[in-house]
């Protein structure tokens, strides 16, 4: 009651000093009558308490917050122009500078102009040897200063370069082409020969240079392999085209490894593992021994081994035992068969054949460990063969011939009196045989009635048991359908598991040992099919990335026109080690293709209605007859 007389006083004053009659504010007079409302009225006070005003629970209302200077009208030129030059001028030269980037390079960040300049160079010739195939790809545009600004061109290099040209062998660095003969070019392809040469007269800038180079490298090098694949089909379209050779191809990959491990490919695969030095070499390359492999060098034993690399600590050899065990051994199978045919291993002239390559990826030590100890190496086997030869000057020892002596057989004249007898007793032998074949053929007249009598009898019965099944499979085939379904379900989930281990996707591999090389590396592997003989590459070459053990990899190609035996080579080759490759020879059988009749869909309803109008004819023909007879 206090509350109330309070309020309504208070109420009353300031109604007369707010009233609009009065001149007060209209809005203060009605937030003052809520306010009175609220502290009066008990369904008020709720709607106050439970959502904050008292007519109760108001529309939700959203509004951007913005700064008042954007809102203020003096300012109204000032934001019309900060518009203008964000919308009109800012945002069109982002998308222009984007738009004109991107038109630059390729999908695989390559300058299209770089792609332009591999592919009139891979079409001149068909075959490139490693010198040739360096300078195509350190002619690229991505080492000009102009269009990559990771480029520097320094002082330094006017008297550094040269330096290094003269360690250099076939630079080429006096060819008239162009662009072999720009500076940037002969600077990249110098830089390239002093880091697989391992130079010693590199410097940290020279170093910061050949860092730019070799990550690049694998990019070029796989845009120059798709440039290779896409020349063949247009050699076989355009005769002034030259299709490359497999052994470009090969000499791409060889390249690769090359800028990973920092060596020249006609080198020794044993500078691949750490310490190891070219001093080293001839302790591994002797008349009674020569390590050409990583695995010759696996198979030594460890106290001959760490005898003949005494000048290398405990550390260094432990770490180099640790790179070298780690290395891969691949193994490989290969499979051929033509799908969508009734007779898979049957392969016809233009069908589709596909190559499953079944690839096994193991470290040298579980090899080591698997073979015989006793066997020996190969190195040394050759040797001790070569040595237990009769040299060519010695006399061989004669060979001495066989002479056999041939029996002779004597036969023993009859007499006429014995002949009569043989001849008498042949004659009743006969007539007895006669006599025998008569009677068996009366039985088997008997037991061929009979068998006639069981069949008729085993048929009706047939007849009788079809009948009574076939209810029982039209019960049955609903539930077949659903294991239909699911067999359909689980074949189809592991197509494609399949898939995803064919491309790798998901798979981790192993890591390269390639301390030379800026950036951290995992082993790659490419296949192909080739024929050595021709020197065609039959299919495009394919990545595999996610090899960790095993992996299945498929390739197709079209069969040959010509029949008869063709020979072709699957080709496996790292990206990442030298004399690591594997090669399986793919032998195929081309038959002729069977010739199919194209069947019209007009004709079944044709000879259905030849058929029909037959009948119907033979049908009125009877009918006339037996009128003419009545």
């Amino acid at each position: 009651a206090v509350v109330s007389t309070q309020s309504t006083g208070a109420n009353k004053k300031l109604s007369l000093v707010h009233h609009p009659d009065k001149g007060g504010d209209e809005q203060m007079f009605v937030q003052i009558n809520k306010a009175y409302q609220a502290l009066t009225d008990d369904v008020t006070r709720q709607n106050w308490i439970d959502h904050g005003n008292p007519d109760g629970p108001q529309a939700m209302q959203f509004g951007i917050a913005l700064p008042s200077w954007i809102v203020d009208r003096n300012n109204s030129v000032f934001v019309l122009g900060l518009y203008v030059l964000m919308f009109m001028i800012l945002l069109p030269t982002a998308v222009g500078t984007w738009w004109y980037r991107s038109i630059k390079y390729s999908a695989d960040d390559i300058l299209l102009h770089t792609t332009q300049l591999y592919l009139s160079f891979l079409a001149k010739n068909s075959l490139h040897n490693i010198s040739k195939c360096i300078m195509i790809l350190c002619s690229a545009f991505e080492f000009e200063k102009s269009q990559n600004k990771e480029i520097k061109e320094r002082e330094t290099d006017n008297f550094q370069i040269p330096l290094l040209m003269k360690e250099c062998k076939q630079l080429h660095e006096k060819t008239p082409i162009p662009p072999f003969k720009y500076l940037y070019s002969i600077k990249a392809r110098t830089l390239f020969h002093s880091y697989c040469n391992r130079s010693e007269k590199l410097n940290e800038e020279n170093n910061l240079d050949i860092n730019i180079i070799t990550k690049k490298i694998p990019a070029l090098i796989s845009e120059a392999l798709n440039i290779c694949f896409q020349l063949i089909y247009f050699s076989k379209r355009q005769k002034h085209v030259a299709a490359p050779n497999v052994k470009t191809f090969e000499n791409l990959i060889k390249i690769n490894v090359m800028a990973i491990q920092a060596t020249w490919d006609n080198k020794s695969p044993l500078l691949q593992l750490p310490h190891f030095t070219e001093d080293m070499l001839k302790y591994f390359s002797t008349k009674r021994m020569k390590i050409k492999s990583l695995l010759q060098f696996a198979q030594l034993t460890d106290g001959d081994r760490r005898s003949r690399l005494r000048m290398l600590g405990e550390e260094e050899y432990d770490n180099m035992m640790r790179v070298l065990w780690s290395m891969p051994h691949i193994d490989m199978e290969v499979k051929s068969e033509v799908l969508d045919d009734e007779n898979t291993m049957t392969i016809s002239a233009g069908s589709i054949v596909t190559v499953t390559c079944f690839l096994d990826r193991k470290s040298l030590r579980d090899v080591v460990d698997v073979l015989e100890v006793d066997e020996p190496i190969p190195a040394i086997k050759e040797e001790e063969d070569k040595e237990a030869k009769k040299k060519s000057w010695q006399k061989q020892p004669k060979k001495q011939k066989t002479v056999q002596k041939k029996k002779k057989v004597v036969q023993k004249k009859k007499t006429k009196s014995e002949e009569n007898k043989e001849n008498e007793n042949a004659d009743e032998e006969n007539k007895q045989l006669v006599k025998q074949g008569e009677e068996e053929a009366d039985d088997e007249n008997e037991e061929e009635s009979e068998d006639e009598r069981e069949k008729s009898d085993a048929e009706d019965r047939s007849e009788d048991e079809n009948e009574s099944g076939s209810e029982d499979n039209e019960s049955a085939a609903g539930g077949d359908k659903d294991y239909d379904d699911d067999e359909e379900w689980r074949s189809l989930q592991q197509e494609i598991t399949k898939k995803k281990n064919q491309d790798g996707e998901g798979a981790e591999s192993h890591p390269v040992h390639c301390p030379f090389f800026p950036v951290d590396k995992e082993e790659g592997w490419w296949v192909f099919i080739a024929d050595r003989k021709t020197g065609e590459v039959i299919t495009p070459p394919k990545y595999v990335a996610g090899l960790k053990d095993k992996q299945e990899v498929i390739l197709k190609f079209q069969a040959p026109d010509i029949l008869g035996h063709h020979k072709f080579n699957v080709i496996l080759k790292s990206d990442s080690y030298l004399n690591c490759e594997k090669e399986v020879l793919l032998k195929l059988f081309v038959e002729r293709a069977i010739e199919t009749k194209a069947v019209k869909q007009w004709e079944h309803i044709s000879d259905s209605e030849e058929s029909d109008s037959v009948t119907e004819s033979e049908c009125t023909d009877s009918e006339s007859e037996e009128e003419e007879e009545d």
